[in-house]
């Protein structure tokens, strides 16, 4: 099928995801016209709180099987404090240990580090050779829009950006839906991680989104705020 047609395969499917939830909005959902990926901005919403008949979106969609397994993930964290539209918050976290966060911190860091030396970027590739120290922080993040052009984690933004779009991914209709995966969590990570299953062979790096979901998962969010320092900031309800 077509672009086109595509989209309103899609777009019937969640009318049907949400009237077998009995939620509100499928109506008005079935009278609208899809026509490019803007419109998928919330897609996934329609199939909360558990991705009851998620998989029917990628029925016959290359690396579809894949990716409904890591969708299903994000829906199993976020849907016991599931009560109204929005992005997928993770109240509830799997617990883990300082240790642990410390520990997958590193590994989102090294992650990092590979990409920059994948992409030539002398300048984060040396600011990534000096291990940071990693500090675990209790509460919110501060907004990751840093008006520091040069600060690490704005420097690793636009390096990680420039990295993915080289890459050759697969042929897949799944590739429409990079606004539906962002608007999850507005979290450009997060989408990555979502269509990592596309890209894995235009790559020798391994997962390179993996230790920052499983971050997510805890409720926490690594940020290199500064040289030689990665707050990890935790959050969720007692």
């Amino acid at each position: 099928m077509d672009k086109l047609e595509r989209l309103a395969c899609w777009k019937a499917i969640a009318v049907d995801a949400i009237r077998a939830a009995g939620r509100d909005g499928a109506a008005q959902l079935e009278g609208e016209v899809w026509k490019n990926e803007d419109d998928l901005f919330g897609f996934f919403d329609c199939f909360r709180p558990d991705g009851t008949m998620v998989e029917r979106v990628f029925a016959g969609v290359v690396g579809g099987d894949e990716i409904v397994q890591r969708l299903l993930r994000v829906y199993e964290c976020t849907r016991g404090t599931f009560n109204a539209w929005g992005y997928f918050i993770v109240r509830r976290p799997v617990p883990a240990t300082p240790e642990r966060l410390v520990e997958l911190t590193a590994q989102h860091l090294d992650k990092v580090r590979q990409i920059a030396r994948s992409h030539q970027d002398a300048d984060l590739a040396k600011l990534m050779d000096t291990v940071p120290e990693i500090e675990i922080r209790r509460g919110p993040a501060p907004d990751r829009k840093l008006p520091d052009y040069n600060a690490p984690e704005t420097m690793i933004y636009d390096v990680v950006g420039d990295w993915l779009s080289g890459l050759d991914p697969l042929e897949s209709d799944a590739l429409l839906l990079d606004e539906a995966f962002y608007s999850i969590a507005c979290d450009y990570d997060i989408a990555r991680y979502l269509c990592w299953p596309l890209y894995r062979k235009s790559t020798e790096i391994e997962e390179p989104f993996g230790p920052y979901f499983e971050l997510w998962t805890h409720g926490a969010r690594p940020i290199f705020e500064k040289p030689g320092l990665v707050n990890v900031y935790v959050t969720g309800d007692d």
